[in-house]
């Protein structure tokens, strides 16, 4: 995750810079070139998320079977689910706020977490009463979701401004 965080803002440093240009066509063609590396670096760490798994899981041995299921489960979603939140931390992060879409980023994380995530989860635990993996799930459509919506903003360019350009 750390590394996903680095990369986000190294993503913000260097589209900043080359959105203090005249032409923002250069930090777009930064943008796309970040989130074809982020989808690569994502399916790689996603694989290995998912192989390692039954590793990891066999490192607490002193847990019952039952939770080892679960969490070599959650880990499985966690794989999957894995592309969605690198490309959010690198558009919110590197892409969004870079170019001041900083309102759009604010109200993205504000639905996806507010009127989706949560409410499902809260549903999933205290109405359904679903297994741990069910409410991961639903958890995870939070980052599934944004990344949904956020692509549109992606494709759009509206997040490519020149914030050092006087008005």
């Amino acid at each position: 995750m750390m590394g996903i965080f680095g990369f986000a803002y190294a993503a913000k440093v260097m589209i900043g810079q080359k959105l203090s240009h005249e032409d923002p066509s250069e930090a777009i063609l930064y943008g796309r070139k970040f989130t074809k590396l982020t989808v690569v670096i994502a399916l790689l760490v996603s694989a290995a998320v998912a192989v390692s798994s039954p590793f990891i899981v066999k490192l607490f041995g002193n847990t019952s079977e039952e939770v080892k299921t679960a969490f070599g489960h959650v880990m499985l979603i966690q794989s999957l689910v894995l592309t969605a939140y690198f490309l959010n931390n690198v558009w919110i992060v590197g892409l969004f706020r870079a170019g001041g879409d900083n309102v759009y980023t604010m109200k993205l994380i504000l639905v996806t977490t507010w009127f989706i995530s949560l409410p499902l989860v809260f549903a999933g635990v205290y109405l359904f009463h679903w297994p741990v993996e069910g409410v991961y799930v639903v958890f995870a459509l939070e980052e599934v979701s944004k990344a949904c919506i956020g692509f549109f903003r992606y494709r759009s360019n509206k997040w490519a401004k020149n914030l050092a350009q006087s008005i």
